[in-house]
């Protein structure tokens, strides 16, 4: 429960000195959302199915961090 409060002081701090995210790496954000919606099955009684919109994602490295975290309902 502590954890929650400490990674949304990191988020703020973080998007402080941020600019807004570039149009590509939305666009990959976007396809890494829409990816996930179509994924079936339930976990861990099987393995995951690969989905490569992580990877590009991922090339974008931290930027895409505040993206992310505004897809989380908890913070």
């Amino acid at each position: 429960m502590a954890i929650t409060p400490t990674l949304l002081a990191a988020l703020l701090l973080f998007q402080a000195g941020t600019t807004p995210a570039d149009p590509a790496l939305k666009a990959d954000v976007d396809r890494l959302v829409l990816a996930a919606q179509g994924l079936k099955g339930t976990w861990p009684s099987q393995a995951p199915p690969p989905v490569p919109e992580v990877a590009l994602v991922a090339r974008h490295g931290t930027r895409a961090t505040p993206l992310l975290f505004a897809l989380l309902s908890d913070y």
